[in-house]
């Protein structure tokens, strides 16, 4: 089992999402343009579907995503969600993603 450190670790990398996270085909860090924010674009799914977001720690192990107001997105009208690692009775911990997301009508 992950101890909680190390997973808030792996979350918190996103420009490695594509080695950490099964769908996403590449991420990239982009410039910042707010304190705390971090910006990245990435390619989702076997289509690459662009997506570009944003994340900000808002809470002890908590991260929260949502797309990134100064990039375009073409696949994603709206996103809002949260990572959250959480220590686990005994070891180990529970990584956990609640999000909204909702595509463009094609």
């Amino acid at each position: 089992a992950m101890a909680a450190d190390d997973a808030w670790t792996v979350i918190r990398e996103v420009e490695n999402y594509d080695r950490t996270i099964r769908g996403v085909k590449a991420a990239a860090l982009k410039p910042a343009t707010a304190p705390d924010v971090v910006r990245a674009g990435f390619q989702l799914t076997k289509l690459r579907l662009p997506a570009n977001l944003a994340f900000e720690v808002s809470g002890p192990r908590e991260l929260t995503v949502a797309l990134d107001a100064d990039a375009r997105n073409v696949a994603i009208e709206r996103l809002a969600g949260a990572w959250r690692v959480e220590e686990r009775e005994g070891g180990g911990c529970r990584v956990s993603l609640a999000a909204r997301v909702e595509a463009c009508r094609v």
